[in-house]
């Protein structure tokens, strides 16, 4: 399913293009990771040098089936990473996740961002379900993936350790025919 490079397809928003990622990348992976705000609902850690952030990297190309560098087109500038994971094309199913550096939350990037995954997921891939992991305290993905019409399946009780302690996991899926194009 990756072009003859092995790397993901480039897509384009409105605002982003998603390319492959690269070791050209690691600083300003470490610089969006390095944010604690950002990790807190993610990783947990921040990664705070280039090593840690070069194996973020090599591990994220390992375990997603498609990873992604989301870079602002008007800048060029690396904000956010973004991938399936989990690929399941025998049942036709895929797991997502994103970050978004902080300096563009509350910007409308997240909501591009599902959108064109969502797009490239049920209309490229063919998926018939996308489905998203999600530490409830994170009140922003847990709104947008409800009004994207996600249906919360259930809550994984302490299932993930981190930062200390175990954590539930909400469970969230969109069937492609529950998908609809404009979420305007």
């Amino acid at each position: 399913m990756t072009n003859d490079t092995g790397s993901p397809p480039t897509l384009h928003s409105n605002r982003l293009t998603f390319r492959a990622l690269n070791e050209k990348d690691i600083y300003s992976i470490q610089k969006i990771l390095q944010d604690q705000d950002v990790v807190n609902y993610d990783l947990g850690n921040p990664v705070t040098s280039y090593e840690e952030a070069d194996y973020y990297l090599k591990r994220m190309k390992k375990t997603n089936f498609y990873s992604w560098g989301i870079v602002l087109k008007e800048t060029n500038q690396l904000i956010g990473l973004s991938g399936f994971r989990n690929l399941d094309l025998i049942s036709y199913q895929g797991e997502i996740g994103a970050v978004i550096a902080k300096a563009y939350w509350k910007q409308g990037f997240g909501r591009e961002i599902l959108q064109t995954i969502l797009s490239f997921g049920f209309k490229k891939l063919s998926l018939n379900r996308i489905y998203a992991k999600v530490l409830p305290q994170n009140k922003s993905v847990n709104h947008i993936l409800r009004k994207y019409d996600f249906l919360l399946e259930g809550t994984l009780r302490e299932t993930i350790y981190r930062n200390g302690s175990f954590s539930d996991i909400n469970i969230y899926s969109l069937l492609k025919k529950e998908y609809k194009h404009d979420h305007s």
